[in-house]
């Protein structure tokens, strides 16, 4: 690993062990506070192992040549050197391919810790809703990172999968209870229906869908009634793919597109997953594929974005 990867690994390491600490004694402020910094630690662990200069505060243009000389990492960085915070730090993981799945419970740990920062509030319900969530992703970043289960969490290796197979189990008796549900009221209303009247029910339903906003919105089948669905979420980069030449060397690179669901909703059955946890144990987007309207769609706003960026960087560099 490299040394300023190794550097705030260990030290997440350390946050994992004491926020674990923390919950187990009930101490619900020192878990929030000491969890969101073991999080955003791990996850510029992540992002300085792929290259330092990710993790750089872009706008300190003095501090950007030590990230830059890795000779230097293997001392204490200086005390005065800014880096990104962590939700710009999810948006760049996203961005360069780290496997996350469900980027909420980092985005709710820097609520949170900041609720505890600036207010002090923070209760053990909260602490108790984020735990689950913050243990599955710390085990995403650990594996991406090559860092045993065992060396993340020491002593409470067992605890932590423990409460990952407990919450796995519980969407999925969630998830379960929801479809049955939905499965009879679909019953109850269209049971009665003969072939052609559920073929109009489906071509009804898939009007209905065509009013998608935006690729952030994708139809899919419903895991209760298999109608029409519409799925809520966003549509990344997950990672840029190469093509080579003949001689080996890179000519050119396209992009791998990813859904990342957290809704789903039938307008038939009336089924509704709430959660990423449930759309994402429902399976439905597994086989998911872009079209070429959503794929044209989304690069168009891909390089809308470099080129507002570009321009940003070229008025505050030379004021045209």
């Amino acid at each position: 690993m490299r040394p300023l990867a190794q550097h705030l690994a260990t030290s997440a390491i350390e946050f994992v062990r004491s926020s674990l600490r923390a919950h187990g004694d009930g101490r619900s402020r020192p878990f929030l506070l000491e969890a969101g910094t073991a999080l955003e630690h791990l996850l510029k662990a992540a992002l300085a192992e792929r290259n330092p200069v990710l993790i750089a505060d872009r706008r300190r243009v003095a501090g950007l040549g030590w990230f830059v000389d890795e000779k230097k990492h293997t001392i204490e960085p200086p005390l005065k050197l800014r880096t990104i915070g962590i939700g710009e730090c999810i948006d760049i993981a996203i961005e360069v391919g780290v496997p996350i799945t469900d980027r909420s419970p980092a985005d709710r740990f820097a609520d949170h810790r900041n609720g505890v920062a600036h207010l002090g509030i923070g209760g053990m319900d909260e602490a108790d809703a984020l735990l689950p969530g913050y243990l599955t992703l710390l085990t995403t970043l650990a594996v991406d990172l090559g860092i045993s289960l065992d060396a993340l969490f020491g002593e409470f290796r067992e605890f932590a999968t423990t409460q990952i197979a407990e919450h796995q189990a519980e969407v999925h008796r969630v998830l379960a209870g929801r479809v049955a549900q939905a499965q009879v009221r679909f019953k109850e209303l269209y049971g009665s229906y003969d072939d052609k009247a559920v073929a109009n029910l489906r071509e009804m339903a898939e009007r209905a869908t065509r009013t998608r906003a935006s690729p952030d919105e994708q139809v899919v089948a419903c895991p209760a009634c298999d109608m029409p669905a519409l799925g809520h979420g966003e549509v990344v980069i997950a990672a840029w793919e190469p093509d080579y030449d003949n001689d080996g060397n890179v000519w050119n690179a396209y992009p791998a597109l990813e859904y990342r669901p957290n809704e789903l909703q039938c307008g038939v059955c009336h089924l509704h997953l709430d959660t990423t946890d449930l759309v994402l144990a429902s399976k439905v987007f597994d086989t998911w594929e872009v079209s070429d309207e959503d794929y044209t769609e989304i690069m168009e706003s891909y390089y809308d974005d470099l080129r507002a960026d570009e321009e940003y960087q070229r008025r505050r560099d030379y004021g045209y």
